[in-house]
Parts: structure tokens; C-alpha cells; sequence
């Protein structure tokens, strides 16, 4: 099948020179998904810019037609990762908001069937991506397909990635970035330190860094269990993140849609001003 990467606009007559390729997280997403964020972004320019979004969701929850059926989340293996998984959300949570209250921050309660449904929502497709190597390697080709149009169709890539999407991007960027040129990567809400902590990743960057990606940032919300500040797991001598904490909502699920929050859309507005220099 072929990769579901859509353009909003034709591109203008005189090629821009940074174009943004947009990669959502788990879960069951609309094909659409990036329209609020990518209006938002054009408001605080001023102007439109051309972007290329990319879509997995019918790939990791088995709508896709040529991918292999998903692996059965019944299976001991399903159960052992997802009991792992849970832990550390739960952990992550706990942790955070105990350090809240020690700085006397009140914490409104995540718990109960809000905290449950958060979970379960993105927990399977993140299990189908890390264990199924069909719905991967799909995957990856919609991510490598949009990286390949925008490199040939534009001299810059500010590449934004949220929460399944930044491992997706990770997993890509740190086998095929030396073919590209980022301007910007952004991961939102990022899961890659529990992956590695349940030893699903390791901290091997590959061809991640200079000069094939020249900055970094990594938004996080303390409010959200699936994010951390990853730049103490991630380093290397020619590759540095800039881990940025944003206030995105005060509790889950909402703390985990980095998309409708206002200092993440200033972020990407100001690095999609480059064009505009």
C-alpha cells in the first residue's frame, strides 16, 4: 500500500525553503489530524506555509489493507510488556506528582477511569509498532516517504513528532538521517526513556546529530505519563536536547495533546520563520 503522506497546499511556484512534516502519535487519529495545529501555527505567522503530514493510525489499529494482521494482545509477550509499560506510567505519574505537592502545588487527581482509559488508548498501538515488524516496517515507509519528498522538494525540514511518532522518527532518523536535512526536530510528549528503560530501545543515535539534524527540542508536561525530559539518556559529543517543559493541561488525557497547546504552536511558528529571513 502506499504511504499516506498528504500535502495540504501544492507547493508555490518559487520553492520555500522549509517545509514541516508532521507526524502524529497512537492512537485511533483522523486522517486530518493536523489541521488545528497547522491553522494555529499560520495564525502567529501571518501566512500559510507548506507542510506534508504523515499517517499511520490505520496501520498500527489494522485498518490497513497489505500489512499483516497485528499481533494478538492476548499473547504472554502482550501481557508481560503491557503490565511493564503501565508500570511506568503509573511511576512516571506517582513521581511527578509527589514532587508537586513537596513544592506545595496542588495536584488535581488522575486516577480511576480517566487515568485507566489514558492508558489503554495509546498502550495496544504502541504494542503493535514495537512487536510487530509488518506494521514497523509500514510505518517507517510512510515516515521515510515524506522525509524523501520533502528533501527533494525543499532545502529544509523541521520535523515535529509527537508522543508513538517520535519513536517512529527516532527509529528512522537515527538509521537514514545522514539523507536528510533537518533543520529542526521536534518530539512532543515522548516515550523513548521508558522504552529503554523496559529495554524496548537502547540510547544508540546512530546518524542522529550534526550536520544531518542541528537542533533538537524535546516538550514535555510533568502532568503527562507517557513524557519525560530525555536529554541525560540521549547524548552524544555532536548531538545535544534541549528538553523545554510546557504546561499543557493539568491532568490526562488532555496533558498529553501537545498540539492545541499555545507554547508549542509559538515553538514551531518561530522555527517555520526561517523562511521568512
Amino acid at each position: 500500500m502506499a504511504g499516506k503522506a498528504t500535502q495540504k497546499r501544492a507547493p508555490s511556484k518559487k520553492t520555500p525553503r522549509r517545509v514541516m512534516v508532521i507526524v502524529h502519535g497512537g492512537g485511533d487519529i483522523p486522517e486530518d489530524y493536523y489541521n488545528n495545529l497547522v491553522n494555529a501555527i499560520e495564525e502567529r505567522l501571518g501566512r500559510s506555509f507548506d507542510f506534508i503530514s504523515v499517517y499511520y493510525s490505520d496501520v498500527v489499529t489494522g485498518r490497513a489493507l497489505g500489512v499483516a494482521p497485528l499481533v494478538s494482545v492476548d499473547s504472554p509477550e502482550a501481557k508481560e510488556f503491557k503490565a511493564k509499560f503501565e508500570k511506568q506510567l503509573r511511576d512516571t505519574h506517582a513521581r511527578n506528582q509527589a514532587d508537586k505537592r513537596a513544592r506545595g502545588i496542588r495536584t488535581p487527581r488522575s486516577g480511576g477511569t480517566i487515568l485507566d482509559n489514558a492508558i489503554a488508548d495509546t498502550i495496544n498501538e504502541v504494542f503493535q509498532y514495537l512487536f510487530n515488524p509488518s506494521v514497523a516496517g509500514a510505518v517507517q515507509a510512510r515516515l521515510v516517504e515524506a522525509l524523501d519528498q520533502a528533501t527533494r522538494e525543499y532545502d529544509e525540514i523541521v520535523l515535529v513528532s509527537h508522543s508513538l511518532g517520535a519513536v517512529v522518527s527516532f527509529d528512522v532518523l537515527r538509521r537514514f538521517a545522514s539523507r536528510y536535512k533537518i533543520a529542526y526536530w521536534f518530539t512532543l510528549g515522548c516515550p523513548l526513556v521508558k522504552l529503554v528503560k523496559m529495554r524496548c530501545r537502547d540510547t544508540v543515535l546512530g546518524e542522529v546529530g550534526a550536520p544531518h539534524i542541528a537542533r533538537w527540542y524535546n516538550a514535555y508536561d510533568t502532568n503527562d505519563f507517557f513524557a519525560d525530559a530525555i536529554g541525560a539518556c540521549f547524548h552524544a559529543p555532536n548531538c545535544r536536547v534541549h528538553d523545554i517543559f510546557v504546561e499543557v493541561a493539568p491532568n490526562m488525557p488532555a496533558a498529553h495533546d501537545y498540539f492545541v497547546n499555545g507554547e508549542t504552536q509559538d515553538m514551531l511558528a518561530e522555527a517555520m520563520r526561517g523562511n521568512d529571513r
